[in-house]
């Protein structure tokens, strides 16, 4: 029965962008749901934005669980199958409110069609955006849609505009970014778009966690419960199975328990096994807790469930979807599972989380030694990710990008390290030409000829020979003869290896020290590329 429903709509099919809204009397008790309705093909296949006013306890049995009220933006395929997209917290007023009126529960719901974008608004405030991936999928009716009970529409309005006009686009920008630079802090209780306050906790009672950052470029989700609510709605098992479901894109789960259960929490996992890391509430004032207070839990209660992108933003809040009459089974779809998917789809998080990997154990260990041509492949994949999300990501496109500006004005960067005294380094980077793919004309080979001809060069090269017979000489007064030699040679040379090696030299010249002088000969030849990965490309 809760899910029949009635559908009036306009007799007429939308084929372009347009936005579309109606303020709705949504009773508490009276109505189990009403909303819009959109892309409407027939009876049983349609898209809406439904408003749940939320249920009236009338007999204590939901004491604990979320009752306030929740808009899903979702679609119908064959009237059996419903498919939740988005399902948010909204507040609404109870019809048990002191002082409550008729006009104090009128609700405004709007959509915004751009192409095959929807954004859905409840009393002015964005709730939630969702790309359906093809605007054909879009076009049909609209009209208002209620479930069982009595619910009333007024001021329903309706704007049209051809499809892909840039003026919708234009007003959606508008919009979002209007909504972005009001929404420092939570708007309606809702966290949605910005980063939330980590946690304040008396004590973690498995694992431990100081911020959002410290576990990487990781989605993120935030459960508050409580052992009352578990036992009334357990969401124990959930946790598991979504714990091992997206281990492979690095899912982190923060558990936060009431600071009501301060005692017994321990004994109670211990029965009641939860993944993740799990602390309980702290409390400084008389109140529900310091962190439950910030997240609103007396306005939505338990299980309040967030889920962060891996810029910690908010991307969804709301409940599982169970309850004690419907309990959650294995294997059953819920309410955070569309929004997750769909983050991981966009994000590219299954491919990110293995090219984390494969460029902390490879790419920038080669690169750190001047091995380009290992991380080379890596450092082109790290393109196909968005900017400005993942540090690594972003670290690797910027490493690329020097490379190929100092190799694209290769006079030019030679010119500098001629500046530098760092002439040596200039053979060293032309190498990597190749690897690029980027070619060097007949004009600069034969500037960086002249180059490595230089004074500069000429004397390196010595040096390095000197150094050489050094390594192989294996009679002790011999090496540190030519070691004495050498450091003669060195002294009022220009150069800033030359330079480097004669400061390596001196103490060790000094005091006799015949391992260090093998160990400064032997590293001698790699200066230049040490200086070119260190100070130059900072890789």
């Amino acid at each position: 029965v809760g899910f029949d429903y009635r559908i009036l709509t306009l007799d007429t099919t939308t084929s372009g962008d347009y936005s579309f809204e109606a303020e709705v009397l949504a009773t508490k008790g009276v109505v189990n749901f009403c909303g819009l309705v959109f892309g409407k093909n027939d009876a049983n296949n349609f898209h809406g934005l439904i408003l749940f006013p939320g249920k009236v306890d009338t007999d204590g049995s939901r004491t604990g669980l979320a009752d306030t009220g929740f808009i899903d933006l979702a679609s119908s395929f064959g009237g059996t199958n419903i498919k939740t997209w988005r399902h948010s917290p909204v507040k609404t007023t109870p019809n048990t409110e002191p002082g409550a009126s008729v006009g104090q529960i009128w609700h405004k719901l709007r959509i915004d069609v751009s192409g095959s974008i929807v954004d859905s608004w409840f009393d002015g405030e964005y709730v939630a955006t969702q790309d359906f991936g093809d605007v054909d999928v879009l076009r049909g009716s609209f009209g208002v849609i209620t479930g069982p009970g009595e619910a009333q529409f007024t001021n329903v309005r309706y704007l049209a505009r051809p499809l892909n006009d840039p003026a919708a686009r234009i007003d959606r920008e508008i919009r979002l970014e209007k909504q972005q630079k009001t929404q420092d802090g939570p708007v309606g209780g809702s966290y949605a778009g910005i980063v939330p306050p980590f946690p304040a906790v008396t004590r973690w009672v498995q694992g431990e966690r100081h911020d959002w950052d410290e576990v990487g470029p990781r989605p993120q989700v935030l459960v508050f419960w409580s052992i009352a609510q578990n036992n009334l709605v357990p969401i124990d098992a959930w946790l598991q199975e979504l714990a091992q479901k997206y281990a492979h894109v690095g899912l982190e789960l923060v558990l936060v328990d009431s600071v009501n259960d301060a005692d017994a929490v321990t004994q109670y996992l211990a029965e009641h096994p939860m993944p993740g890391a799990i602390a309980v509430d702290r409390r400084d004032k008389p109140g529900i807790g310091n962190t439950f207070e910030k997240y609103f839990i007396d306005r939505f209660n338990l299980p309040r469930v967030l889920l962060l992108d891996i810029d910690g933003r908010v991307v969804w809040e709301g409940d599982p979807g169970f309850s004690n009459a419907q309990p959650f089974e294995s294997g059953t779809e819920t309410f955070l599972d569309a929004p997750l998917v769909e983050l991981i789809s966009r994000g590219r998080l299954e491919e990110l989380a293995t090219w984390l990997t494969a460029w902390k154990d490879t790419g920038s260990v080669a690169l750190k030694s001047g091995d380009l041509a290992t991380a080379l492949p890596l450092m082109r994949s790290a393109r196909e990710f968005p900017v400005g999300r993942t540090p690594a990501v972003d670290d690797a496109r910027n490493k690329l990008d020097a490379i190929e500006a100092a190799i694209g004005a290769l006079q030019t960067t030679a010119a500098s390290f001629v500046r530098e005294k760092a002439d040596p380094a200039i053979s060293v980077l032309a190498a990597y030409a190749p690897l690029l793919k980027q070619s060097i004309d007949k004009n600069t080979q034969v500037v960086l000829a002249q180059f490595r001809d230089s004074k500069t060069s000429k004397q390196w090269q010595d040096a390095l020979k000197a150094c050489e017979k050094i390594r192989v000489n294996a009679k002790k007064d011999v090496k540190l003869t030519l070691a004495t030699e050498l450091l003669v040679k060195l002294e009022g040379q220009e150069g800033l290896f030359a330079k480097e090696l004669a400061a390596e030299l001196a103490p060790a010249v000094s005091a006799n020290d015949f391992d260090a002088l093998q160990h400064i000969a032997t590293e001698a030849p790699g200066a230049p590329m040490r200086w070119l990965v260190q100070d130059y490309l900072r890789w």
